[in-house]
């Protein structure tokens, strides 16, 4: 999500650490709202051709696949900014 918001792509701007009132802090408690944020990063992957399996879990990585190959979650984000 973090990753989302510093390339200014849409609906990730409320994700301030330091804001009670921030997404990010609601989503410790708001598993609807986590999973629309996953939602959304998913589909910004998607529209590269990136699948992305979130794993539920916060400190583990997601999977993360291109073209039938499992890639890691930087390989993914160069994917997205066209690298």
């Amino acid at each position: 999500m973090f990753e989302a918001q510093k390339r200014g792509i849409a609906g990730f701007g409320n994700l301030d650490l330091t804001n009670p009132d921030s997404d990010i802090i609601k989503m410790i408690s708001d598993d609807k709202l986590r999973h629309q944020y996953v939602d959304k990063v998913a589909g910004v992957f998607a529209k590269h051709g990136v699948t992305m399996e979130y794993n539920g879990k916060f400190l583990e990585a997601n999977v993360y696949t291109y073209q039938g190959k499992q890639i890691t979650r930087e390989q993914a984000w160069n994917i997205v900014d066209g690298k």
